[in-house]
């Protein structure tokens, strides 16, 4: 009875002072909204009608900034009664060598002129807020805690027991809203789950001061419900960094909390750790898809990609939206991808010419993103870094969707398994644009088995097979087709690790070509693609078998013949590659069922990362299978090879191929009629499939 009987003798702010004001200021009969008509911009201020009262360690009060005026001067804090300011500008402090002059006080922290300090457009705050020991006076409509950066001497006691919320305006057509608690707080209504309650009942009512209330807090268990309390009384209170520490070791215990999921993102928001708000929400939205605060801050991340792209634009609408949307779902640095002006990149070296555009290698200056830097809101960068430019062709009058299509899927599987994408460039030359990625040092898996075929131990052709069905797999599992898969099309780092590029033609296993005839290199394509049925994941399949021949051979497949309508003819009847050196049955076997010409008997990209991981570990563990004796075997044939010099026992040049000038191997548009319906021919290899599961 005794709090609540403090509470209510309590004389509190409740509305402006109407008799103290600029004959320019208006006041609606609430006695909370304000609006400014000064032509000539002379500052003025006004003052709340009572004082905040000595007892309360904590106070609250809101400004919504309806308008900012022309030219944006706004300024909220507190001063004294007997202040007489209105000659100076809103956001000035007097405030010198721990003494306030003549007994004025100022305290800003919503104002400016240059638009930093406003959401563009609407007029409502956003951004970076004040930190360290602020007195903390108010909170902003969005819950920012601005705080007052005052110096309050410990002698001036009738100061501080006379301040007063006030509004400095210097701004024709300024209009603000204050709410002094006739309705509930924004900030405490985003919390709305008693944190408010506690607080105010804590802090205020009873005069706690916040260490003790937290205190109380840490003597209690650390059950969810007590780190939940502390979490949010750090978080209202402005101390982020505490508040992050205690809401991440309640999240360890219950990462599904979604309310410590809602703090934490505020958290991160206020923080300006965009990248860990990002996951928090995603995380959020996942198990409350309807969360409202969670799609509201998602919005004032927008604002801030809204503010960061006035610094990038790309003189391109649909580029612009397009990075824009990309950047805003990116959880981590490394999903950001950004508009990158051409003078950034040096020494662009011509490296080959493609079926859709050209690539270049080239020195990117700046070098790609690592992290955010919230201390400074900006980004880290790893140092220049060698990249690969991929020009679309004939894309300089009208940016088409395809190339935004490659773009989106290679940012999509981008990573383990699939080649990285940094950006989007344009070359001013020719007018072209350009992806920015990912450089491998050994070039396209082509160029690796020409000049390294004989370095490459069978280790190293099954793990690079193992690689290749498993970014095949990450395809197929986002329910796509490639469409385009061939060694042109993988690129290596090492000799070890591999990745897919070149995605122009992936596309959904539900959306068909309209036009008759296929894109692709003719040798990879599958057979039933040729006859004219529909691209499906087992054609896919059919490319990697094609692959393997290669792998396990060192030639290109078909590359001493034309390739034109006699080869399609030839693969529809089921002509496949020559195998022309010693290979391990089992590993024949699994190729030859990627091949068949009945797409259902071909395994699934799942199951050859699964076969391919068993062949691998045979190969290097088990000495009893039949695979690791086929491979030793080999082995030693290899050591009395030709290839090898029997003078100084050093291996020679690998074999030479001499490749026919019809022998195509870019991506080209091929119509062939009549084809004969795809069958299987006899194999030439003995199969047997003991050493194959089934699939």
């Amino acid at each position: 009875m005794g709090e609540t009987n403090l509470f209510n003798s309590l004389v509190l702010p409740t509305a402006w002072n109407i008799d103290d004001k600029s004959q320019f200021i208006s006041i609606d009969p609430s006695g909370l909204k304000v609006n400014y008509s000064d032509p000539n911009d002379y500052t003025v201020v006004i003052c709340a009608n009572n004082p905040i009262p000595s007892q309360c360690g904590l106070f609250y009060f809101e400004i919504e900034i309806i308008k900012k005026g022309k030219n944006g001067m706004i300024g909220v804090g507190y001063c004294t009664k007997q202040n007489n300011i209105n000659d100076f500008m809103p956001g000035r402090k007097y405030v010198e060598d721990k003494e306030i002059k003549e007994n004025k006080s100022w305290g800003c922290a919503y104002h400016g002129d240059d638009g930093d300090f406003f959401c563009s457009g609407s007029g409502k705050r956003y951004g970076r807020h004040i930190l360290n020991d602020d007195k903390m006076i108010f909170y902003t409509k969005n819950g920012i805690n601005l705080g007052i950066v005052c110096y309050l001497p410990n002698n001036l006691d009738d100061l501080k027991n006379n301040l007063y919320p006030c509004i400095g305006l210097r701004s024709q057509d300024a209009s603000v809203e204050a709410n002094f608690g006739r309705k509930k707080f924004k900030y405490l209504t985003m919390i709305n789950d008693g944190i408010g309650k506690e607080l105010w009942e804590a802090c205020w009512i009873n005069s706690k001061t916040f260490d003790q209330y937290v205190d109380e807090l840490k003597n209690k268990s650390n059950d969810t419900l007590a780190l939940m309390s502390r979490g949010k009384a750090y978080l209202i209170t402005g101390k982020y960094e505490e508040a992050y520490a205690v809401l991440t070791e309640l999240l360890e215990i219950d990462p599904k909390n979604n309310m410590a999921l809602r703090y934490r993102g505020e958290v991160n928001y206020l923080m300006e750790r965009y990248e860990e708000l990002m996951s928090d929400l995603k995380n959020l939205l996942k198990i409350k898809p309807d969360d409202a605060w969670a799609n509201e801050a998602r919005k004032l991340v927008e604002v801030f990609l809204e503010k960061e792209f006035g610094k990038w634009a790309s003189g391109n609408s649909d580029i612009d939206s397009f990075i824009q949307q990309i950047q805003l779902k990116a959880q981590r640095a490394e999903d950001v991808i950004e508009w990158i002006p051409f003078d950034k990149f040096t020494n662009i070296k011509y490296l080959a010419k493609g079926g859709f555009g050209t690539v270049f290698k080239a020195i990117w200056t700046d070098g790609y993103i690592r992290s955010w830097d919230s201390q400074n809101s900006k980004w880290e960068r790893y140092p220049q870094r060698s990249v690969c430019l991929k020009s679309l062709n004939d894309s300089k009058d009208d940016i088409k969707r395809e190339f935004l299509n490659e773009v989106e899927n290679q940012h999509k599987h981008g990573g383990s398994y699939a080649i990285a994408i940094y950006g989007i460039t344009r070359n001013p030359d020719d007018g072209n644009y350009m992806m920015v990625m990912q450089y491998a040092e050994q070039g396209s898996l082509r160029k690796l088995l020409d000049n390294k075929y004989n370095d490459l131990s069978w280790k190293h052709r099954i793990n690079n097979l193992y690689c290749i069905a498993k970014g095949l797999a990450a395809i197929h599992k986002a329910n796509l087709v490639h469409k385009d898969i061939h060694p042109g099309n993988i690129v290596n780092e090492n000799m070890y690790d591999p990745y897919i590029t070149d995605f122009g033609l992936c596309r959904p296993v539900s959306q068909d070509s309209s036009s008759k005839g296929v894109f692709g290199v003719l040798p990879y394509i599958a057979p039933e693609v040729l006859y004219g049925e529909k691209y499906t994941m087992k054609s896919d399949i059919y490319s990697f078998g094609i692959i393997m021949s290669e792998v396990f051979t060192g030639y290109p497949p078909y590359h001493d013949i034309p390739h034109d309508f006699s080869l399609a003819t030839q693969i529809c009847l089921g002509h496949r590659p020559e195998i022309r050196c010693e290979v391990p049955q089992s590993l024949l076997d699994l190729m030859n069922k990627c091949l068949d010409a009945e797409p259902q008997n071909r395994p699934t990209a799942v199951a050859l990362v699964d076969i391919l991981k068993q062949f691998d570990k045979k190969v290097l563990r088990d000495k009893k299978t039949e695979l690791y004796k086929q491979v030793e075997e080999i082995k030693n044939l290899d050591k009395n090879s030709s290839i090898y010099n029997q003078a100084n026992q050093t291996k020679s040049t690998r074999f030479n191929y001499q490749t026919h000038k019809q022998a195509i191997y870019t991506s080209r548009f091929l119509n062939f009629q009549k084809l004969p319906k795809p069958v299987n021919a006899a194999i030439s290899h003995s199969i047997e499939l003991n050493e194959v599961p089934d699939i």
